[in-house]
């Protein structure tokens, strides 16, 4: 039986208030709209919605002031499963703020659901215990809900996007494979309808999302192996490319260089042999890209020699 698009709207309504929090029409139309679903707040659509809703007796309304506050009947908590425990509640508490960095993901909104369904009284308990490297706030951070989905759901998209050396943004059709994240940006990747060659996107360049853009569904390529594709990689780019043999030599100073370098290697090829007490050797097999050259650089070209093949001891030094 197919389901109409008010039936799956307003099944996403009911599951975002399965949080067992209140929420304003304004939270609610946030909602949908990270999904894709884009309503304006003057529209009244979403209001014929939530009176559906209450009609239904699924939710209730508090009106306080000019605002009303949307919560649903715990017995239509469209969330199945076992309670939670009281033991595993600071633990998911702990992982939703390890993951704060990461609001706009979809399992903030599960985590939150199944957090709300334990005990209210122990939710305070759980702390960070991770705290990863993620900028607070990426541009493109507004798309990652609605690509998520996309992805798995196998469907083709439609985006305007921007290079910084282009006057304007051009229109791209793209059936969307992963959201990988790399030094602190993420980034789209995919491929065109009819080509073999994947494709990068960053996000912080895509300027606008076509969400109501009904694209075909495409069948997946099941040899995409993210871990193989970038196996090659330092960073996002040129993973279609062949890797070469790089080495450079690297001198040790007050800063400790050959230590840290030998504990933060820049790849997982990366080799390293000892000249002498002051210098040594670093091999690797890579693609010669300008991430490669960035993470050389950072040791400092004052501390380098013998960078091979000349080509990249030309990007190191000069470009």
């Amino acid at each position: 039986q197919l389901i109409t698009v008010t039936q799956d709207n307003l099944y996403s309504i009911c599951k975002y208030l399965s949080t067992g929090h209140e929420h304003t029409i304004q939270q609610i139309l946030n909602a949908l709209a990270r999904k894709g679903v884009i309503l304006n707040t003057n529209s009244s659509v979403i209001y014929k919605y939530m009176n559906r809703l209450k009609e239904l007796e699924i939710v209730n309304v508090r009106i306080q002031g000019k605002t009303q506050y949307f919560s649903l009947n715990r017995q239509y908590n469209v969330v199945s499963g076992s309670e939670i425990g009281d033991k595993n509640t600071p633990f998911l508490v702990s992982l939703q703020k390890t993951l704060s960095k990461y609001q706009t993901l979809p399992v903030q909104e599960e985590l939150e659901i199944l957090i709300n369904r334990s005990m209210p009284t122990i939710i305070d308990e759980g702390f960070m215990i991770i705290d990863f490297e993620t900028a607070d706030h990426y541009e493109g951070h507004e798309f990652l809900n609605f690509l998520y989905y996309k992805i798995a759901e196998c469907e083709t998209i439609q985006f305007q996007y921007q290079k910084f050396s282009w006057p304007a943004p051009k229109e791209v059709e793209l059936q969307p494979y992963l959201l990988k994240e790399y030094a602190k940006r993420w980034y789209l990747v995919g491929r065109w309808k009819g080509s073999e060659q994947f494709v990068t996107y960053p996000l912080d360049r895509i300027t606008e999302i076509n969400w109501e853009y009904e694209g075909a569904v495409f069948e997946r390529d099941p040899t995409f192996d993210p871990h193989k594709r970038w196996q090659n990689c330092v960073g996002i780019f040129f993973a279609d490319h062949k890797p070469s043999q790089v080495s450079f030599e690297l001198k040790n100073n007050e800063h400790l260089n050959i230590e840290y370098l030998k504990t933060a290697k820049i790849h997982a090829s990366q080799k390293e042999k000892l000249i002498d007490e002051e210098w040594i050797q670093v091999n690797l097999r890579v693609v010669i890209s300008m991430e490669l050259v960035r993470e050389i650089r950072k040791w400092g070209v004052h501390n380098m020699r013998n960078i091979k093949p000349k080509k990249l001891d030309k990007m190191v030094r000069f470009e």
